[in-house]
């Protein structure tokens, strides 16, 4: 994993917030490369970080009873996953799989509380 100075800040959420809470969060974020295929979460999953897209694709995918997948949202840099938890929430709702491969910052997600 590479510390968050060795990447330009791309997530538009992370740079939307205050100053002193980019500096806070810049501290503690995990960045790392993500490839196509990677499944980052599982239905179900408890939550433990959000994750940050950089650049890439996330998809979140359902399955139906006959195996086939749906995509409900795609995230790039505009967005992030772990709004769940912020809803109150403590799992997963959906797959998230990597479509498009790119960078994504990881944070604990105590440090969202």
């Amino acid at each position: 994993m590479s510390s968050s100075t060795d990447f330009t800040q791309r997530n538009h959420v992370l740079m939307s917030t205050r100053p002193e809470a980019q500096s806070f969060i810049a501290e503690r974020l995990e960045t790392r490369a993500i490839a196509a295929g990677d499944m980052l979460f599982d239905h179900g999953d408890p939550i433990h970080h959000a994750i940050f897209p950089q650049s890439g694709v996330i998809s979140m995918l359902s399955h139906s009873e006959g195996g086939k997948s749906v995509e409900q949202v795609s995230i790039g840099n505009e967005g992030f996953l772990g709004f769940t938890y912020l809803m109150g929430g403590s799992s997963v709702p959906a797959r998230a799989m990597v479509q498009v491969p790119g960078h994504a910052s990881w944070l604990s997600i105590t440090h969202l509380d």
